[in-house]
């Protein structure tokens, strides 16, 4: 799954737990067995969504620093060819 389609699924997971509990809260009771088990399942799901849309945005920072590296060979080349002093990017 992409960033997107992440986002996208935390945000149906957390509307589901919401309207769990807005309906428990209209009727005025507490949570059965049953919703209390659904509603931990969801957490849990939102909390793994979360983790791996993090591991995600992670691993884009890092792919993006990489390119910015692989671009100053080319600075690095152009100073050399220009007689300029090479600096710290290049």
């Amino acid at each position: 799954m992409n960033s997107v389609e992440l986002m996208d699924k935390k945000e149906q997971l957390q509307l589901m737990a919401e309207n769990l509990l807005n309906s428990v809260e209209k009727e005025a009771r507490k949570l059965n067995a049953d919703e209390e088990v659904e509603f931990n399942s969801l957490l849990k799901q939102i909390e793994d969504t979360e983790n791996e849309l993090n591991n995600k945005l992670n691993d884009n920072e890092k792919r993006n620093k990489t390119m910015e590296n692989k671009f100053s060979l080319i600075n690095a080349i152009n100073a050399v060819v220009n007689n300029r002093n090479l600096d710290e990017t290049a």
